[in-house]
């Protein structure tokens, strides 16, 4: 079995050891591939209001024209974005309602 010190005491542990047995410090486990891969929803987000507007420039081109409606592009972006994440969120444990509104999950 792998071991790693201690956050806080620095004693030897587990390294699958979630707090230390000896003072109880909460211990940050790496990552899962899966769970590393999860976190392109959180970047996409935080791209959206450059990812967006470009958006709104190719539509335009493609249709012709732009309207005043452009700006649901991004919108709908960003709440489809947020869904995902929101979704993956869930399957790892984490629910709203420790988190806070759905829509807030990225900030």
């Amino acid at each position: 079995m792998k071991t790693v010190f201690c956050r806080g005491c620095g004693q030897l542990i587990a390294e699958t050891a979630v707090s230390c047995p000896s003072c109880g410090v909460h211990q940050q486990l790496a990552p899962t591939s899966d769970q590393a891969w999860g976190n392109w929803t959180a970047w996409a987000i935080a791209c959206v209001p450059i990812l967006g507007p470009i958006l709104e420039v190719l539509l335009a081109k493609i249709l012709g024209h732009a309207n005043s409606f452009m700006f649901l592009v991004t919108l709908g972006l960003n709440i489809f974005l947020c869904t995902i994440d929101a979704k993956a969120l869930r399957e790892r444990g984490s629910s709203e309602d420790q988190l806070g509104n759905i829509f807030l999950i990225p900030v």
